[in-house]
């Protein structure tokens, strides 16, 4: 990831059983992490840029990522 940098020890792992990787394919299990980044731009400090031009691109960075997860659990009633 470019300009982030992996916070250890915030992981959070999901085991997906059974996984759907595709429609048409499914398998026995499939793993899920999660973690926290930080801004690894130098440019986008705090002492050097707005703190609002800061969150700005660390707002915009959240979504584009949310936009892009190509896998999520489905919701069955």
């Amino acid at each position: 990831m470019g300009g982030h940098k992996h916070i250890p020890g915030s992981e959070v792992w999901e085991v997906l059983e059974p996984w759907e990787a595709t429609y048409w394919k499914t398998l026995k299990n499939g793993y899920s992490v999660c973690y926290q980044q930080e801004s690894n731009y130098w440019y986008l400090d705090e002492t050097y840029t707005p703190i609002d031009w800061v969150e700005s691109y660390e707002q915009a960075g959240r979504c584009y990522a949310q936009m892009t997860k190509w896998y999520t659990r489905p919701l069955f009633d």
